[in-house]
């Protein structure tokens, strides 16, 4: 048993007690709505919490949940500011000292990973993940159930743990951390995973092999289309984010090879024009049903902001040095989107990044490119593109 820190001082006990009520209310809300698939039982998490609450005294394995839970929606909880987030991770920490490896400690693992993946420490989530990834193969996540195992917890748990994988490695162009996937339930997940899990092999072969264009870019953007070329009626929230990685990640795919392919520099016409229109859909959808008036874009769908970004990134570089591979249509819907995506700044709010180089390039294109920008997030220490060993051959290697 590990005592709950008090959060808001020495005598703070109901406070803290409203603190996590609120917090679990929260997330019950916000996990529907954001979330890849509910891979912890809230109603069970709350029954458990709600027997010691009175006493803050808690069993390791319901503690590290709880903090998990906590932490993951620190985000949106308006009385959650750093010094309580910092407390609550300490907390997390000493909890975790106390707690063998267990279905819990891998769920709040998870939305600790989350919450990382959301305030850009890549490092910490990239090291976390690897210990996410053995915990799973140790507890047996990836062996295969007979019956309806695509909804049990360890199923659900080992689905999370791969796409997370496939994500935050392609994000950062880093090796992914499993190599053992099972079909998951969700068929257009498959693809996803499989598709950001080639494409990383592919570009740590950048530059290494002379055939990587014929034998797999071309391969992978065919794929790609096939999947995004599929009809979805009433398309869920989770189906359009699933498409924006998609879509982002095609184009990264093909910015390598603009100034070489010409088919290339074609596709990647193409594809932006197609993911500035879903995006602003899935912006309009996602403001729409978000369950809170405070929830924001960037908290609740992290990496749809950061491919979305790093899209940005991709038209910024085009425009500085190969004005020519984009074409009129696609600038001119560069600055439709920009406008169409202004009713939605509220929603939009927190996202600095996403909205700073959205600037940039809109100030770019109304000058012709002769514009000088200035020190962009794709730039500084704290991005998450400055690991990315193919953005920084790409982009920094045309400016010179």
């Amino acid at each position: 048993m590990v005592e709950f820190s008090l959060l808001f001082g020495p005598d703070s006990g109901d406070q803290t007690r409203q603190f996590i009520r609120e917090g679990l209310e929260l997330f019950s809300e916000v996990s529907s709505f954001g979330a890849h698939e509910p891979f912890i039982d809230y109603l069970e998490l709350s029954h458990n919490v709600s027997q010691f609450m009175e006493t803050l005294v808690f069993p390791c394995r319901t503690l590290v949940q709880l903090y998990g839970v906590l932490i993951s929606v620190a985000r949106y909880h308006p009385k959650a500011d750093e010094e309580i987030i910092a407390q609550m991770l300490r907390g997390f920490g000493r909890a975790g000292l106390f707690s063998e490896d267990s279905v819990e400690l891998l769920q709040a693992r998870l939305l600790l990973l989350e919450f990382y993946s959301y305030s850009m420490k890549i490092e910490a989530a990239w090291t976390l993940l690897f210990n996410i990834v053995c915990s799973a193969y140790g507890l047996g996540c990836h062996v295969v159930r007979p019956g309806k195992h695509c909804l049990h917890r360890l199923d659900i748990i080992w689905r999370t743990t791969a796409y997370y994988d496939c994500l935050i490695g392609s994000t950062i162009g880093r090796p992914n951390a499993i190599s053992c996937t099972r079909v998951p339930a969700r068929y257009i997940l498959c693809e996803l995973v499989e598709i950001f899990q080639d494409t990383n092999l592919a570009f740590q072969e950048f530059g290494k092999n002379e055939t990587l264009y014929q034998d797999h870019i071309l391969r992978l953007d065919s794929y790609i289309t096939r999947v995004l070329d599929r009809e979805e009626k009433d398309p869920t929230i989770l189906y359009r984010n699933y498409r924006l990685l998609l879509l982002s990640n095609q184009i990264k795919l093909h910015y390598a090879f603009v100034r070489t392919h010409r088919f290339s520099q074609f596709q990647i016409n193409n594809v932006l024009s197609r993911f500035f229109e879903e995006l602003v859909e899935f912006i309009d959808s996602a403001s729409k049903s978000a369950p809170r008036p405070f929830i924001k874009f960037r908290e609740s769908f992290p990496f749809v902001s950061c491919y979305s970004f790093q899209t940005l990134a991709i038209v910024l570089a085009c425009i500085k040095k190969n004005m020519h591979v984009l074409e009129p249509k696609v600038l001119e819907g560069l600055r439709e989107f920009n406008e169409r995506l202004k009713p939605y700044a509220n929603f939009l709010a927190t996202d600095h990044c996403l909205n700073e180089t959205l600037d940039v390039v809109i100030d770019l294109i109304k000058s012709d490119g002769d514009l000088h920008p200035p020190t962009l997030p794709i730039e500084s220490d704290l991005s998450y593109i400055r690991d990315d060993p193919f953005f920084y051959q790409m982009y920094y290697n045309h400016q010179q």
